[in-house]
């Protein structure tokens, strides 16, 4: 089997794609102005990134065994809350933000508040950095590349815990505020999982929250959707291994 080297290109095709990012950054402008905003948009508007501040948001799609859940770190903390208001039980976290996990109003010990919801917690490292191609070309490129290979990661994982779950995954995807990094991971996996190109990905994220306006200063993001979708569509297995 012939596997992808997992790496990204540089500054060329960075290039090539820059017409497709900035259609992308107009299609997240247009759901931003046009809406139509729901009542979760305005109040997530409003937060102040304080976590007590946060809200649960809402389930973005929904397959036949598989239920995706965008949310924050609040939505995590809370998974009553979620239950409440999506009207299903979590039991699959992926956390993009293992060094913000201990903030206030958190629980003490997660092993313990996951365990009595029954629910598994998937960790990544993620940097939500902001950082454009022509300040540092090879910063761009390495968290390209990261983010790449976070996704590739959780695919994998979602995939065994499917087989040992034997019953629905319900995926709660968050960050810190869930605007950047899970948003990211959310449209990584509805390509990998469900076969959607990354413009219907992102769509259906935008399509749920159009107030979230991601990936502002972080267009290394839409470059690495891209090139996933580039990965997924010629080799599917070489980017699930990189």
């Amino acid at each position: 089997m012939n596997h992808l080297q997992p790496s990204l290109p540089h500054l060329p095709v960075e290039i090539c794609a820059q017409e497709w990012i900035d259609d992308m950054k107009d299609l997240i402008q247009t759901y931003f102005y046009h809406g139509p905003w729901r009542h979760l948009d305005r109040v997530m508007w409003n937060h102040s990134y304080n976590l007590g501040d946060l809200r649960a948001w809402p389930i973005v799609y929904e397959s036949n065994d598989m239920v995706y859940v965008l949310g924050s770190l609040k939505s995590a903390a809370n998974l009553a809350e979620v239950a409440h208001i999506c009207g299903v039980q979590v039991n699959t976290l992926v956390t993009l933000c293992a060094k913000e996990l201990q903030a206030k109003g958190t629980p003490e010990s997660w092993d313990s508040y996951l365990r009595l919801r029954s629910a598994q917690q998937c960790v990544y490292a993620l940097d939500d950095l902001t950082v454009k191609v022509a300040q540092d070309p090879t910063l761009y490129t390495e968290q390209a590349q990261k983010n790449c290979r976070v996704w590739s990661e959780i695919a994998r994982t979602l995939n065994a815990r499917r087989a040992m779950l034997g019953k629905k995954q319900v995926v709660l995807f968050h960050c810190f505020g869930g605007i950047h990094r899970s948003p990211a991971a959310l449209a990584a996996t509805l390509m990998a999982r469900e076969g959607l190109q990354a413009q219907e990905a992102i769509e259906q994220i935008l399509w749920r929250r159009p107030s979230l306006r991601p990936w502002k200063h972080r267009d290394y993001i839409l470059w690495a959707l891209k090139h996933w979708e580039t990965l997924l569509s010629k080799h599917a297995h070489a980017a699930l291994s990189l």
